[in-house]
């Protein structure tokens, strides 16, 4: 009888590891897959998103004049007749060539 029961228990396991190694790469392979969609379906999400503003910067351009005045006026840099356009252009706080030429060339050297 125990003979019966141990023949019965290594059956059951070797049918489990036959499943194991059967299917357990499959499921593996589908829990990628199932990653890789989610993160797929996010980023056709975020071009939806952008696409549709674009859309709407377009009717914007095509029937708003004040708009397209002011979208030319910011990224042409252009101006009605007579206007003088002044561009701000914030201070450079990077030191010279020469300075910094001047802090990797020193070394220090320490007597022990």
């Amino acid at each position: 009888m125990f003979s019966k029961r141990l023949k019965f228990l290594f059956t059951l396991f070797a049918i489990f590891f036959a499943f194991t190694l059967t299917y357990l790469p499959g499921f593996s392979k589908y829990q990628e897959l199932k990653r890789k969609e989610l993160e797929i379906t996010q980023e056709i999400d975020r071009l939806k998103g952008i696409a549709e503003k674009l859309s709407k910067e377009e009717k914007l351009l095509e029937t708003d004049s004040e708009y397209l005045e002011k979208v030319v006026r910011e990224n042409l840099g252009r101006a009605k007749p007579g206007e003088v356009v002044y561009k701000i252009v914030p201070a450079d706080n990077k030191k010279s060539g020469s300075e910094r030429a001047e802090k990797h060339d020193t070394i220090s050297v320490s007597a022990t």
